[in-house]
């Protein structure tokens, strides 16, 4: 079951966008095929070229689009049996489209084959299909399809007698298509007996975690079947109990097989989580999937390449940061730098006053200091830095005493301090 899933979804997946389109156009054709054949009242809608270009329309639009079709093709149809027919045609289906479009407009499947179920006598096909895969609003839709299909036989059985009436009895006949459906017992107890099946399954599923699909689809079958009986026994209505057994058993059956190949889950392997953010605790039970080895290979092999990927991302980013840092540090450097540097002398101009203090200090001969009279250049460097700063300081002190207003200006501390710089560049110049 496991493996014939994966080929189904894959499969899916490959050709989907060439399924869809063949799929609408065969189900618009068995729709528009039934019109006509359950109807048929106007000529040219019963040209099977007219059927076929209409059914390729629906191809290639939306599903609400087949509803509409659908319903403006069984009001022309009334129209050409008789006009107060399908005056009430218009006015009943432009109801339903109201409810439709409101609440259901994801359920044109419901609507377009609810009529099909009633004519092959399956009608618990729509409310046990609509209770596995929809919301309970769906109910609505059951119940649209419900009144269409009622309202379409009632038309059926009565044409004889709408074509010959006159022109003044034709309003009495059109009448008696309004009592009979307002009087209608069957109509109303499917209607309840489809929307408590929905509601009932719907609740289930939600509720219940553990083959909820299976206990879904048996609890909905038992409710329908337990109405449709009380209301043959108190209300009258006239069941034929074998059909009504049969209807509901072959949905019943068929979606538990269905289950078994699309919710194929390994219940002993689930897990309770709980998460909580600032406002909400989530409590989660997380049910695994029964996969097969091939399918579970192939997760294996993408996770790994999502979490290579992931590292490649982490370390590019991680570099990028580094670079980044180097160049603000460089930058913060060069500019530490230039604020070292006395204002209107170059460096070339000083590299030469440095040498001839040198050359002046040792004698004039311009001998280099031995190697091991030289210091460590870092420590030279650290060492003028807190020479600096105490004379930046001291400066600082001294400025205050003689003038309180003036105290802390930064200039005229660092014009105090040039010969100590110019000290410093010397050494600097005959250790490189």
């Amino acid at each position: 079951m496991t493996g014939l899933r994966e080929k189904l979804e894959d499969f899916y997946a490959k050709y989907g966008s060439f399924i869809m389109p063949v799929l609408k156009f065969a189900i618009s054709m068995l729709v528009f095929v039934g019109i006509n054949n359950f109807l048929g009242y106007l000529a040219f809608l019963n040209n099977l070229v007219v059927v076929i270009i209409l059914a390729a329309l629906c191809a290639i639009l939306p599903w609400n689009g087949m509803v509409i079709i659908g319903m403006v093709m069984i009001i022309l149809h009334c129209f050409g049996l008789s006009l107060p027919v399908g005056m009430f045609a218009v006015i009943l289906y432009l109801i339903m489209v109201l409810f439709y479009f409101r609440f259901v407009s994801t359920d044109a499947a419901a609507i377009l084959l609810t009529p099909f179920a009633f004519k092959f006598h399956i009608p618990g096909m729509v409310p046990v299909t609509l209770g596995i895969v929809r919301s309970p609003a769906s109910a609505v839709s059951a119940a649209l399809g419900i009144i269409s299909w009622e309202f379409l036989k009632i038309v059926n059985d009565s044409a004889s007698a709408i074509a010959s009436a006159e022109s003044s009895s034709a309003l009495d006949v059109l009448k008696g298509i309004l009592d009979q459906m307002i009087n209608d017992q069957e109509m109303f107890l499917l209607v309840i007996a489809s929307a408590a099946v929905i509601l009932v399954m719907c609740l289930i599923r939600t509720v219940c975690s553990v083959y909820s699909w299976q206990i879904a689809v048996i609890a909905g079958s038992l409710v329908y079947l337990v109405i449709c009986f009380l209301g043959a026994t108190f209300l009258g209505v006239e069941t034929d109990i074998l059909w009504l057994v049969v209807g509901i058993a072959i949905p019943a059956g068929i979606w538990i097989l269905l289950s078994f190949i699309f919710y194929d889950v390994d219940f002993a392997s689930a897990e309770r989580l709980q998460f909580e953010d600032d406002e909400y605790y989530y409590y989660v039970k997380a049910v695994p999937k029964r996969l097969s080895p091939e399918k579970v290979r192939q997760l294996e092999r993408a996770a790994e390449q999502a979490d290579k990927n992931r590292a490649a991302e982490e370390s590019q980013r991680s570099r990028e940061q580094d670079g980044n840092a180097d160049m603000t540090s460089n930058s913060s450097r060069r500019q530490a730098n230039s604020d070292y540097r006395p204002a209107g002398r170059r460096p070339q101009e000083r590299r030469g006053m440095d040498v001839r203090s040198t050359a002046s200090g040792s004698g004039g001969s311009g001998v280099r200091l031995s190697q091991t009279q030289i210091l460590n250049r870092d420590e030279i460097l650290r060492r003028a830095d807190q020479n600096a700063q105490s004379n930046r300081n001291a400066g600082a002190d001294l400025n205050a005493r003689i003038n309180p207003k003036e105290q802390g200006t930064p200039k005229e501390n660092q014009n105090e301090n040039i010969d100590l710089e110019l000290k410093l560049e010397d050494t600097l110049n005959h250790l490189s």
